[in-house]
């Protein structure tokens, strides 16, 4: 662990980010909130997605497809949640649903030319936004921090 005076931090921010028994979930939700709220919410507003939204149709771009239950899994929101930005979705006509040949219950989401248009729309800005993050780090740092991420959330090939 690193070593710093806390007994000179006047700042409330500051205090907060290093003077907390929950410091490393408290900073990620403090970089979700800095860097991705303000992102989310603008792209709301400009284009009529919400952030279940994109992430699902995120999801499904890099997936091609996938039946809702794994975006539910893959995004560990409430399958309520997930569902009505489904529906939302298809109602947008961003993506569409087809049958699930092997599973009738389910049906397979992909994304419509419009979709993908919008997604292909949207994605320089989410990259550019990622780039603006990770550029404070070296490139080992960069490294460092995906295979500690990874690995705390159960995901390291380690």
């Amino acid at each position: 662990m690193y070593s710093i005076n806390t007994s000179s931090i006047k700042d409330p921010v500051e205090k907060i980010l290093y003077v907390n028994p929950i410091r490393t979930i408290w900073r990620m939700s403090y970089l979700v909130q800095c860097f991705g709220e303000p992102l989310y919410s603008n792209i709301e507003r400009l284009h009529g997605v919400s952030r279940t939204e994109l992430v699902a149709m995120h999801c499904i771009a890099l997936s091609g497809e996938l039946r809702a239950q794994q975006v539910v899994e893959i995004l560990l929101r409430p399958k309520n949640t997930v569902s009505g930005a489904v529906h939302s979705l298809t109602r947008k006509r961003l993506i569409m649903r087809k049958a699930d040949l092997e599973d009738g219950r389910s049906a397979i989401l992909r994304l419509t030319t419009k979709g993908r248009e919008l997604y292909d729309l949207l994605l320089p800005e989410l990259e550019r936004r990622h780039e603006h993050l990770v550029a404070k780090l070296s490139e080992t740092e960069q490294r460092t921090l995906d295979r500690l991420l990874l690995k705390m959330i159960g995901k390291s090939p380690e």
